[in-house]
């Protein structure tokens, strides 16, 4: 059994359908359950319904590069856009990646920001992996100022 991202179907409320899958399964069988943070939920899940689980971390820690700077703004959400075009339009931002809730609100963030003058690329879900790898590659050679993301770019 492979459960991927198992902690984001445990945000998604997931727990009692994975629980009651778990259940039906034969007790012998491999498992593996990958995710992108190991809260004490799924530990509980990993000790409930694996022999004698293994954990391995791949990534080390948080690292954070030294080039890379990381700013929050608190604003009124009317203010939003016209802060972010100020921000990304400064001489001192060469290029940003910009969260997103929604994968709408991906794309109209990254229309609206060409419209300001700013070459933009959205990615997530919902593109194919050739659209996806064309704005990463956009954004990688300097084409696109800002790529604009779901967490489909935070998680890798």
């Amino acid at each position: 059994l492979v459960l991927d991202e198992a902690d984001r179907m445990l945000d998604m409320g997931f727990l009692h359908a994975i629980k009651r899958i778990l259940g039906k399964l034969p007790a012998q069988r491999q498992t593996l359950l990958f995710s992108a943070t190991f809260e004490a939920q799924l530990k509980q899940l990993a000790l409930q319904f694996m022999r004698e689980p293994k954990q391995v971390q791949v990534a080390a820690g948080r690292a954070v590069a030294e080039t890379i700077s990381h700013r929050a703004h608190p604003v009124e959400a009317s203010r939003k856009r016209d802060l972010l075009v100020e921000i990304l339009s400064s001489r001192h931002t060469d290029q940003a990646i910009v969260f997103g809730r929604t994968k709408h609100g991906c794309n109209r963030l990254a229309e609206q920001l060409e419209k300001s003058g700013l070459s933009a690329v959205a990615i997530h879900g919902n593109k194919s992996q050739a659209q996806r790898q064309k704005a990463l590659t956009a954004f990688k050679a300097g084409k696109a100022r800002v790529l604009v993301a779901t967490d489909v770019a935070a998680r890798g």
